[in-house]
């Protein structure tokens, strides 16, 4: 999740220099805006509606922003809307592999749909600690950074689309207390060492219908670093393996694993089911091709020594066995 943006570091250092509790972020209570933006692509940032904030996209999808005046009871509000998960609004506060050690971070934020989630981290290794509950009623939701240093704050669609309105975030400075050094020594390092569909395949004659499986992949993940990696119940039960369309945002699945001891690794089968919001799309045309990507640490909540060695894949895969499913007779 890389976004690199330099101008709003000057201010934000400057606040940071004056109190270890001071906010970080510029034009936290959005009440200065601009005009409106859209991005399409992925891995691709733009502006947003209320600078220095701006967006970035994870997911193949299209985010939009907007700032309004008022919006159900607040003023001073961005609107963000985005097609795919893990998209949204991204604000850079201080250089790279800098910051503080550990940091709070809270946003009052009105979902119309969706989910959202915040967080704040290192740069590109920066995932979410805190996430919406509900819709359509202002939530204030509150969070602290999973990864050390902390420069950088993200408030994201989390599992899907969305659209949500945002009008106050704030990080504010715990602790300054020095984190271990970057780079290879003492970090986990996740990686797929093995990946591979096991099924459904003739003469099994599927489950394509909802809530059904229609394809299942084993995927082994190993630790290849030197100090062990954090459990998914440690990061919030978070998904740290993920079998991903790329042909289709959102169609696929995650699974959590233990800690991993360095060399240690973890096999899970990872269930992707029948896709209810658009089902004719899994068999359409009947030679259609569907790649599927393996990620360890698909949300970057793991400070690795090698970010760029997670993904194993794609495998193309054919229409699920049984699709499309055989409709009833009529009565006679």
């Amino acid at each position: 999740m890389r976004v690199r943006i330099a101008s709003s570091l000057v201010a934000a250092l400057a606040l940071f220099a004056l109190s270890a509790s001071a906010e970080v972020l510029t034009n936290p209570g959005f009440s200065a805006g601009g005009p409106p933006s859209s991005v399409t692509g992925t891995p691709l940032g733009g502006p947003s509606a209320a600078p220095p904030w701006t967006t970035w996209n994870n997911s193949a999808a299209t985010t939009t922003t907007e700032h309004l005046a008022n919006f159900q009871g607040r003023s001073g509000v961005i609107h963000v809307t985005t097609t795919g998960a893990l998209n949204g609004l991204v604000q850079v506060w201080a250089p790279f592999n800098t910051g503080p050690s550990k940091v709070t971070h809270t946003a009052n934020i009105w979902v119309a749909r969706g989910k959202v989630c915040m967080g704040t981290g290192n740069g590109g290794n920066t995932g979410c600690s805190a996430s919406t509950r509900g819709a359509r009623k202002w939530e204030r939701i509150r969070g602290v950074n999973t990864v050390c240093p902390a420069n950088e704050t993200i408030i994201y669609s989390e599992g899907g689309p969305a659209e949500y309105y945002v009008d106050m975030a704030s990080v504010n400075v715990v602790s300054q207390r020095p984190c271990p050094p970057p780079g290879g020594q003492g970090q986990p390092d996740l990686i797929v060492t093995e990946y591979g569909f096991k099924g459904p395949a003739a003469p099994d004659p599927g489950n394509c219908r909802p809530g059904g499986a229609v394809y299942i992949f084993g995927v082994t993940v190993k630790n290849v670093g030197t100090a062990p990696s954090p459990s998914s119940a440690a990061l919030g039960n978070k998904a740290l393996v993920q079998v991903m369309s790329q042909d289709k945002p959102g169609w696929g699945n995650g699974m959590m694993l233990n800690a991993l001891a360095p060399g240690a690794s973890q096999t899970v089968d990872v269930l992707v089911y029948y896709l209810q919001a658009d089902p004719q799309f899994m068999w359409t045309p009947p030679d259609v091709s569907h790649p599927f990507l393996a990620i360890a640490d698909p949300l970057k909540l793991v400070a690795e020594s090698n970010e760029a060695n997670n993904t194993k894949g794609p495998i193309n895969m054919g229409k699920p066995q049984g699709c499309p499913p055989l409709m009833p007779r009529p009565p006679l």
